[in-house]
C-alpha cells in the first residue's frame, strides 16, 4: 500500500470513528465545562454548562447525544454525576440574530427543541460585551457609572445572570409562588409563554419527575461571549473554580475574590484571554458588583489590565453623562478622550 493510499485509510478510520460515537467534528466538546449546580428540596438537579455551539456545521444539525456525552464529562471532573437519560436541557445561545452567519444557526436551534419539546427548551439572549473602557476613567467616575451598569449596557449583564440564577436553584415550590415575578426575564424580552415553557422542563412535566436540568449558555466558539457570561455568574455566585497546580487540575466550588481570578481562569480553559469588548462588560460587572452594597462585594478586586483601541470614546462618553452628567463639562470630556485615544494609538502601534 502506497503512502497515499495510507493517508487516505487512515482518513476514512478518523471519519468512521467519529460517526461510530457520534461525535460531530465541528462540535468543541473540550469546551463544555461545568460552573455550578443545585439539588432542589425533592432531590432533583440542575446543571449550570459553559460550552460551544452545538450545532453539526455543514447541516446544521443539534448535536444532542455528542452535547450530553460532552456534560457527563465535564460533570466528572469535579465529581458531580448528570443523569443523561432524559436529561432536559434550556439552551441557552449568546449569539446575535442580526447576524448573517449566526441568524440560520439560532433557528436551527429553536427548531430542535420546538420538534422535541420533551429535550429542553430555546432562549435567545445576545450577547456583545462593551466598548466601554473603564480604564479612562478615575474611581470615583467608574463607581458612578457602574451602578447603573445594568440599565446603559446594551446586554443587561447582571439582568441574565440573575436570570440563569434564578432558574438554577427553583425548585417546584419557588418557581410556583414567584412565576408572576418576570422582572429579570422581563428585561431581557423573555415573554409570559417563554416562562411558560421554561417551567415545564424544570418542572418535568414533559417527562416523569426529577429527570436532571443542564442549562447550557454558549456563542459561537464558547470562547469570548461565553467567557463574559460564565466569569460573570462566577464573580456574582461562585461555582466551580478551575485551579492549576502546575501538575494536574483541582477544583473548588467558591466565589472569587478578584475579578482577575477569573479571567485568569477563562485564559486556563480557552488558552487565551477573551476579547477585549467582552472583558470590558466583565469588568464593569465586577464594578457594579463592588458598588451593590452587598457585604460579599466590599473586597472584591476589579483591578485588571487593559489594551485601549478605537470605537471607545463615544461610549464612554455617553456613559459618563447617562450616568453623572456633573462628573465633567463635556468640552473637556471629549477634549481628553480624544488627547488618550490618539495617545494610546502612538503608543501601541
Amino acid at each position: 500500500m502506497n503512502p497515499t493510499t495510507t493517508s487516505i485509510a487512515a482518513t476514512l478510520a478518523l471519519i468512521a470513528a467519529l460517526l461510530a460515537v457520534g461525535v460531530s467534528a465541528d462540535f468543541h466538546t473540550e469546551r463544555v465545562h461545568l460552573l455550578d449546580t443545585f439539588k432542589t428540596a425533592a432531590g432533583c438537579k440542575t446543571h449550570l454548562f459553559r460550552g460551544a455551539l452545538p450545532l453539526d456545521s455543514s447541516s446544521l444539525e443539534f448535536v444532542y447525544e455528542p452535547l450530553v456525552s460532552a456534560m457527563e464529562e465535564a460533570a466528572k471532573k469535579v465529581d458531580v454525576n448528570v443523569h443523561a437519560k432524559d436529561l432536559r436541557i434550556i439552551d441557552l445561545s449568546l449569539l446575535h440574530p442580526d447576524s448573517e452567519k449566526e441568524a440560520p444557526e439560532i433557528e436551527a436551534e429553536r427548531t430542535f427543541f420546538e420538534q422535541n419539546p420533551s429535550k429542553g427548551f430555546f432562549f435567545s439572549v445576545p450577547i456583545q460585551g462593551s466598548s466601554a473602557n473603564p480604564s479612562f476613567l478615575n474611581t470615583k467616575a467608574q463607581r458612578e457609572i457602574a451602578t447603573g451598569f445594568n440599565a446603559w449596557s446594551k446586554e443587561s449583564l447582571p439582568s441574565l445572570i440573575d436570570a440563569i440564577r434564578y432558574l438554577l436553584t427553583s425548585d417546584e415550590t419557588v418557581l410556583l409562588n414567584n412565576s408572576p415575578s418576570l422582572e429579570q426575564f422581563e428585561v431581557l424580552g423573555f415573554t409570559h409563554s417563554d416562562f411558560a415553557n421554561a417551567l415545564n422542563v424544570l418542572l418535568g412535566e414533559q417527562q416523569g419527575p426529577c429527570a436532571d436540568v443542564a442549562i447550557y449558555f454558549h456563542c459561537q466558539h464558547g470562547m469570548d461571549r461565553t467567557g463574559e457570561v460564565a466569569a460573570s455568574y462566577l464573580l456574582r455566585y461562585g461555582g466551580f473554580l478551575q485551579q492549576y497546580d502546575g501538575s494536574s487540575d483541582s477544583f473548588t466550588k467558591d466565589r472569587p475574590t478578584s475579578l482577575q481570578q477569573v479571567v485568569d481562569m477563562n485564559e486556563q480553559v480557552l488558552g487565551r484571554h477573551i476579547t477585549a469588548h467582552n472583558q470590558r462588560a466583565l469588568s464593569w460587572m465586577c464594578l457594579s458588583l463592588a458598588v451593590s452594597g452587598m457585604e460579599e462585594f466590599e473586597s472584591l478586586n476589579c483591578s485588571i489590565d487593559y489594551y485601549v483601541d478605537s470605537e471607545e470614546s463615544e461610549e464612554v462618553e455617553d456613559a459618563i453623562f447617562s450616568a453623572s452628567p456633573s462628573l465633567l463639562s463635556p468640552s473637556l470630556v471629549s477634549l481628553f478622550l480624544s488627547f488618550l485615544f490618539f495617545a494610546t494609538r502612538f503608543m501601541y502601534h
